[in-house]
C-alpha cells in the first residue's frame, strides 16, 4: 500500500559524477530518444508524432570532435565504443539527462531506501523533475519552438523512459540489499561501495 510520497524539491543540489559514470550515463540516455522515435514512427499521418521524430532525431549528433574538454571526452570514447543503431546524443541532450540523473541521486540512495519501499517511486521521481527548474530549463533548449501541451506530453513521456531505465537498476539494488541484510545483519562498505557503482550506471 502506498504512503504519502515526500515532498518533490524544486532543485537539486549541485552532485559529482566521474568521468566514467558520465559516460555510462552519456551511452544509456541515448536508448530513450532512439526507443521514442520508434514508437513515435509508427503513429502513420499524426502530425503531433512526426514533430516528436523530428525533434528526437535533432538530438544524435554525428559530428567527428577533437576537443578535450570533459562532455568532448564522452563523447569519444562513445564513438570508440559504439557498435550498431546506438544513439550517439548531442552535449546540450546528455546535460539535459544529467540534470534528471541529479535528481535521481537527490533521492534516491542507499541510506533511504527504507523510505522508498512503500512509495510509487517512478511516479514520485517523475514528479520531483518536472518542477525542477534545471531541467525545464535544459528542456526548452533542446526541443526550441515546441510549446504549450506537445511540449509537457514530449517531455512527459521522455522522463517516464529514462526513470523506468534508471529505477530497474534500483530494485536490483534494493533487492540486493535486503538479501545481504538478512544474512549478515548489515551491508558491507566493500558491498556499499559497489551498489553505489550499480546505481550510478
Amino acid at each position: 500500500m502506498e504512503t504519502d510520497m515526500p515532498t518533490p524539491t524544486e532543485d537539486t543540489a549541485p552532485q559529482h559524477m566521474e568521468a566514467n559514470e558520465e559516460q555510462a550515463l552519456r551511452y544509456c540516455c541515448g536508448y530513450v530518444p532512439f526507443k521514442l522515435r520508434k514508437r513515435y514512427r509508427k503513429m502513420k499521418g499524426n502530425e503531433v508524432a512526426a514533430t516528436y521524430v523530428a525533434i528526437l532525431s535533432s538530438w544524435a549528433d554525428d559530428r567527428d570532435m577533437d576537443a578535450e574538454s570533459l562532455l568532448d571526452y564522452i563523447e569519444k570514447w562513445l564513438k570508440v565504443q559504439n557498435r550498431g543503431g546506438l544513439f550517439r546524443v548531442k552535449n546540450d541532450v546528455f546535460l539535459f539527462f544529467r540534470a534528471a540523473e541529479y535528481v535521481v541521486r537527490t533521492n534516491v540512495h542507499i541510506r533511504n531506501i527504507d523510505n522508498l519501499q512503500d512509495i510509487n517511486l517512478q511516479k514520485f521521481l517523475l514528479n520531483n523533475m518536472l518542477c525542477n527548474r534545471d531541467i525545464l530549463s535544459k528542456w526548452r533548449k533542446i526541443t526550441g519552438s515546441l510549446v504549450g501541451e506537445c511540449s509537457s506530453q514530449l517531455l512527459t513521456e521522455v522522463l517516464k523512459c529514462f526513470i523506468k531505465m534508471r529505477c530497474e537498476s534500483f530494485i536490483k539494488v534494493y533487492l540486493f540489499i535486503r538479501k545481504a541484510s538478512q544474512s549478515e545483519g548489515k551491508v558491507s562498505k566493500k558491498a556499499e561501495k559497489g551498489l553505489r557503482r550499480s546505481l550510478a550506471s
